[in-house]
């Protein structure tokens, strides 16, 4: 007899920096962007509020969590 089971699937937690002038392009007009990449990929994608400060003087990083499924973050 085998019981029944639910097959998980590993889930992952990837961060990657971007440089903070370009978040907007991947925000897009009233976020519309970033609502397409989550429905698309149906990965949940997080945008720090806050920069990094970069010792250079420019505007910093900004961190991006994606978590997820493999399937879903690559």
């Amino acid at each position: 007899r085998r019981d029944d089971c639910l097959a998980i699937e590993p889930f992952f937690l990837l961060q990657v920096t971007l440089p903070n002038e370009l978040v907007g392009a991947i925000i897009g007009p009233r976020g519309a962007k970033i609502q397409e990449i989550r429905q698309m990929t149906q990965a949940n994608i997080i945008i720090d509020d806050q920069a990094i400060p970069s010792g250079n003087g420019g505007s910093g990083d900004r961190i991006i969590t994606i978590e997820g499924t493999a399937e879903q973050i690559t």
